[in-house]
């Protein structure tokens, strides 16, 4: 496999081309087919994957079968660190949700990063605490909001992340009802119900996977139309 551009990842910008060049020596390439497994929760490895082409998704699976997306993570991404820096055990799955290409980074090589270079190391931090953040406000979505506000909210943010938050802003490659309800702690009625309640209020439009936006303002501010 040919070498991945590293300056593209949040990650390791600030390096010059010859720490990129050491990276580049310690990763080793890995491609999984769409649906494979990637790492399996409780798997026992600590190394750290770097997503190239494609996406991933983070899941976890229920005692009664019912899968919960906890994020997807796209190209230019990266997963893996909280088991290379607390030596435990993953916590999640993660899957291929389309065909995916990733480097893999041993153990041993991120710490080593992290202990060597204050700008890696700083990066890692803002990335945890954001993570952190997150994980907070979707607990406060799941016990404090509506279906219709948890759908709203996600929106909200997929917008603000793609730039598309504006009147004719289109969301492209949207994940089915069904999938949303695993993101959102709800089921696929009650998340169609929720995009059909946003529609009749003028605040978005569908079409095959994408959402159009038409009234931004109101996604914003929306409680419930």
């Amino acid at each position: 496999m040919a070498k991945v551009d590293l300056s593209s990842f949040q990650w390791f910008r600030g390096f010059g081309e010859e720490d990129l060049a050491r990276v580049q020596r310690r990763l080793r390439p890995a491609t999984y087919d769409q649906g494979q497994l990637v790492i399996d929760r409780a798997d026992p490895s600590n190394d750290v994957y770097l997503v190239v082409k494609g996406r991933a998704l983070a899941v976890h699976w229920t005692n009664d079968g019912r899968e919960i997306v906890f994020s997807r993570i796209p190209a230019g991404d990266a997963f893996g660190e909280l088991s290379a820096i607390d030596g435990s055990q993953r916590s999640l799955s993660i899957y291929a949700q389309t065909k995916t290409v990733m480097w893999i980074l041993p153990q041993k090589d991120f710490l080593s990063l992290i202990d060597m270079h204050p700008g890696f190391r700083h990066t890692i931090l803002v990335s945890l605490t954001d993570r952190i953040r997150a994980i907070t406000m979707r607990c406060n979505e799941l016990t404090s909001f509506s279906v219709v506000d948890r759908v709203r909210s996600h929106l909200l943010r997929l917008a603000l992340q793609e730039g598309v938050l504006s009147e004719g802003g289109v969301l492209k490659d949207m994940p089915t009802h069904a999938e949303l309800g695993n993101t959102l702690g709800a089921n696929r009625e009650a998340v169609s119900r929720a995009i059909s309640s946003l529609k009749k209020a003028g605040i978005i439009e569908t079409g095959r996977r994408q959402i159009r936006i038409l009234n931004p303002q109101a996604l914003a501010e929306l409680s419930d139309p």
